[in-house]
């Protein structure tokens, strides 16, 4: 079989189980809130280390979501995967956005205290501040249509495409 068929299905399976992974972290973190409100409580809380532990597995899912994102983006303009695509999947908004964000997360360390304190921004995350001043990447929202994280990413439309892209791999077959 082609390697780059191979490495796409692969992607294809890795990004719809960080979906789910992502969608469960989200509702067991949501279900220790009981609200919509994602603010950190106080350290005096009792819940904190429920919290912390609940909030440390989303963020974690969503990192690695992004990496697995990054990745199918990769895979799906390979000529195997283009053999098989009903339709282009990913869009140059939505490449960038997928790009940015994974940059943004794996340099963390780097990235999250010029949101913090409102810091000069370098390469993603410049282009973040640019593009949404408004918005934070730690950030999530919850609104009737599904969640939205690090305020521009979809989670439901993702899902679209990747079950798409999942549909298209089984009727290649």
């Amino acid at each position: 079989m082609n390697k780059d068929l191979e490495d796409f299905k692969s992607w294809v399976n890795a990004t719809s189980m960080q979906l789910d992974r992502v969608r469960i972290s989200f509702a067991e973190h949501l279900k220790f809130l009981g609200k919509k409100d994602f603010t950190t409580p106080s350290t005096t809380s009792p819940y904190l280390t429920e919290f912390s532990r609940t909030s440390s597995q989303l963020w974690a899912d969503i990192h690695f979501l992004y990496i697995a994102l990054n990745h199918l983006v990769v895979c799906s303009e390979l000529k195997g995967a283009k053999r098989v695509l009903v339709n282009i999947p990913f869009d140059k908004e939505l490449k960038e956005v997928i790009e940015k964000l994974r940059h943004i997360f794996e340099h963390w360390d780097k990235t999250r205290v010029t949101f913090e304190r409102n810091l000069d921004k370098k390469k993603a995350a410049k282009w973040y501040e640019d593009n949404y001043p408004d918005k934070n990447p730690w950030s999530l929202s919850l609104d009737t249509n599904g969640f939205v994280v690090s305020g521009i990413l979809d989670i439901n439309s993702v899902q679209t495409i990747v079950s798409q892209l999942e549909y298209d791999l089984i009727k290649a077959a």
